[in-house]
C-alpha cells in the first residue's frame, strides 16, 4: 500500500511539471500562476479548462513519437484522403511536436497551396525557417502574415517580425512595428527594444523613463511571471544605470 501511495505521489509530481511547462507558454499569465500555486489540482484545473490533451504535454521526444504514433498515421491518412489546408496543418502541427522539422515544413507549405493567407500555416513556416537560419525567408513569411492577422498570437507574430528588423538594423521599420505593438501589449521585451531605439535617437529621457517603468512593471509583478521577465530586468537595470 505505500508502494502504491510513493508510486502516485511520484506521477503526480511528474504530471504537474509536464503541466507547468506547458502553462509557461500560455499568453496569460495567470495559467502560469494557477498551476504554479496549486501544484497537482492546478494542473488538473488547467487540463481540464484548457482542453489540453496529455499527448500535447512536452514528454520526453521518445515518449511523444510513441504516444503519436497513431495520431500521425490518422494525419497522414486524413492529407492522402481529404487533403484540404487544415488535414496539411494538423499533420504538420504533429510532426514538429516530434521535432520533424523538415517534413512539418513540408506541410506548412502545403496548407499555403490551399489557403496561401492562412495565419497557422504562415506562422509554422517562418518558426521552421528561423530555425534553419533562413532570415529572409522567416521574415517574408511574416510580413504576408500581419497583413493577414496583425494580431497573431497576441502579438507574439509582430514581436518576432520587429526581432528580425533589429537584427538587420532596420531601425525606423522596427520602430513603427513596436509602437503598434506597444498600443495593446506591453510585454517588457518590446519595451526594451523601443528604448534601445529611442536611444539611438538621442531621446534619452523618454528612453529612461521607459525603461524604468518597465522596472518597475517587472519588479512588482507576480512571482511567475517574474521570473519569467528576470532577464529583461537586468538589461533594463544595466541600461539605466549606464544612462
Amino acid at each position: 500500500m505505500i508502494f502504491i501511495l510513493e508510486t502516485a505521489a511520484v506521477l503526480m509530481e511528474v504530471l504537474w511539471v509536464l503541466v507547468l511547462y506547458a502553462a509557461w507558454d500560455e499568453p496569460d499569465p495567470m495559467w502560469r500562476l494557477i498551476v504554479t500555486v496549486g501544484n497537482f489540482p492546478g494542473a488538473v484545473a488547467y487540463l481540464l479548462c484548457r482542453k489540453v490533451a496529455l499527448s500535447d504535454l512536452p514528454w520526453p521526444l521518445f515518449v511523444k513519437r510513441i504516444m503519436l504514433r497513431q495520431k500521425l498515421d490518422d494525419a497522414r491518412s486524413a492529407t492522402r484522403h481529404i487533403g484540404g489546408a487544415h488535414q496539411f496543418l494538423e499533420l504538420g502541427r504533429l510532426l514538429e511536436s516530434i521535432e520533424n522539422y523538415r517534413e512539418a515544413f513540408d506541410s506548412y507549405g502545403k496548407a499555403l497551396e490551399k489557403e496561401p493567407r492562412n495565419a497557422e500555416a504562415l506562422w509554422g513556416v517562418a518558426r521552421l525557417e528561423g530555425k534553419r537560419g533562413r532570415t529572409a525567408e522567416s521574415r517574408a513569411a511574416l510580413e504576408i502574415l500581419l497583413q493577414a492577422a496583425p494580431d497573431y498570437k497576441s502579438g507574439t507574430a509582430a514581436l518576432a517580425y520587429a526581432r528580425l528588423l533589429l537584427k538587420s538594423d532596420e531601425f525606423d521599420a522596427a520602430e513603427k512595428v513596436l509602437a503598434t505593438y506597444l498600443k495593446s501589449w506591453r510585454e517588457p521585451e518590446a519595451r526594451y527594444y523601443m528604448a534601445r531605439i529611442l536611444l539611438k535617437r538621442q531621446d534619452t529621457a523618454t528612453a529612461l523613463k521607459l525603461l524604468e517603468e518597465t522596472a518597475d512593471d517587472i519588479r512588482t509583478s507576480a512571482p511567475v511571471p517574474r521570473m519569467e521577465n528576470d532577464r529583461w530586468l537586468d538589461v533594463s537595470e544595466k541600461l539605466i544605470s549606464q544612462l
